[in-house]
């Protein structure tokens, strides 16, 4: 979004600059030259927290492949921190979750094996 800051008065010159549209936060660039406009779109909390938030238990991370580029939106994705091939574009990833990776010393310090039938099917838990 181009600005002129006098642009009622004839008497400035180059004056203008230019300045980021939302949802960026108020960036001014250099007079006379574009502003740096990159957004991390996991940087707003709605987004992260999809990812981040008691729903995942901390198992998802966020991640917005573009944010260096200032053009694209909407394509951040929740990764499973276990397995960084699954993915979700725009919203929680559905991960596989082993509960005795969190608990499992229960078992060993007993000279057990921990064992999670319900591994597979934990989801959205990690």
């Amino acid at each position: 979004e181009c600005r002129d800051p006098t642009r009622l008065t004839d008497h400035a010159r180059d004056d203008w600059y230019c300045k980021c549209r939302d949802p960026v936060p108020f960036t001014r660039g250099p007079d006379r030259m574009p502003a740096n406009c990159a957004y991390d779109e996991c940087s707003d909390p709605t987004n992260a927290n999809q990812c981040t938030g008691a729903l995942t238990q901390g198992g998802q991370t966020c991640d917005d492949p573009s944010a260096a580029d200032d053009s694209a939106r909407d394509d951040w994705v929740c990764v499973c921190n276990t397995d960084a091939t699954i993915r979700q574009s725009r919203g929680r990833a559905t991960c596989p979750f082993d509960e005795c990776v969190a608990h499992g010393t229960t078992c060993t310090d007993a000279n057990q094996l921990c064992d999670d039938p319900t591994e597979a099917n934990d989801h959205g838990r990690g």
